[in-house]
């Protein structure tokens, strides 16, 4: 067998230094200028990770969490579903502060149904409806709805807070339409768009859905801001490709540049 490098030794050690964050870049793309960085949060006994840039894809997990319970670990995810099954048409982008996470989710051009390149179609995909989810999976889950756009999601000692933010679909404002339920060992807050038998994502006006996330005890307080919208700045533009729009995202000190519109990326 192979030893464990000696730089990683201490982690499997009561030296362990937690908690901690993990930031590296991944890639970047140089037709752009973008990069793609992965950040985790590490506590004793919990622990939430994200991509800048990702996807919806089945496959992928561009913001996932965990925590411990019993008999097995909570898990936390944020996802972009059509009838019930993650969209690979849809892209993520994240940006994360310990254990908080600012996040917004878009139409993506030349990705597929329920596979990123298998099933591409240009003249779009049936649907009956789509389904923006930020859920918590485990033995006890809950949700439960605190005020207007703000819902907890619990399982055992810990929880998600979650704000829902400005969300727009083809041009129509749906912020209004989160809901929540607790399902035998589901605890989600969730916004459903009928899509009347079909979404072509490449030509969607605008469209994007935003949300964020703080993770703590069952027991702490925690103060959640309203996320604010506005047009990207020429300093915040990024290349999305297609022309689409682009906005900056606020909530507390975290910024985030995202897509509005169907965008390459």
């Amino acid at each position: 067998m192979l030893p464990c490098p000696e730089d990683l030794q201490v982690y499997f050690t009561d030296r362990n230094p937690l908690p901690r964050n993990v930031r590296e870049r991944v890639r970047s793309f140089p037709e752009s200028g973008e990069e793609l960085w992965s950040t985790t949060w590490l506590e004793q006994d919990v622990c939430l990770g994200s991509a800048s840039i990702g996807n919806c894809w089945v496959q992928a997990r561009p913001l996932i969490g965990y925590w411990k319970a019993l008999p097995k670990p909570a898990v936390f995810r944020a996802r972009v579903m059509k009838d019930g099954y993650d969209f690979a048409s849809f892209g993520i982008r994240a940006q994360q502060k310990e254990r908080s996470v600012l996040i917004a989710c878009y139409p993506v051009i030349n990705s597929g149904d329920r596979h990123v390149s298998a099933d591409r179609s240009r003249s779009g995909y049936p649907g009956k409806s789509l389904v923006f989810r930020v859920s918590v999976e485990g033995a006890g889950a809950h949700a439960e709805q605190l005020d207007a756009g703000v819902f907890v999601l619990a399982c055992q000692n810990w929880k998600a807070v979650v704000r829902g933010g400005p969300c727009m679909f083809d041009g129509v404002d749906m912020s209004g339409r989160w809901t929540v339920r607790t399902e035998a060992g589901l605890a989600a807050a969730e916004l459903a768009i009928p899509l009347n038998g079909h979404i072509s994502p490449e030509r969607l006006g605008s469209t994007l859905l935003t949300a964020s996330v703080t993770l703590g005890p069952v027991d702490e307080n925690i103060a959640v801001a309203d996320i604010e919208a506005a047009q990207a700045s020429e300093r915040d533009l990024v290349s999305t490709g297609m022309g689409a729009s682009v906005k900056t995202l606020r909530w507390g000190d975290l910024r985030l540049s995202t897509p509005a519109g169907p965008a390459w990326r």
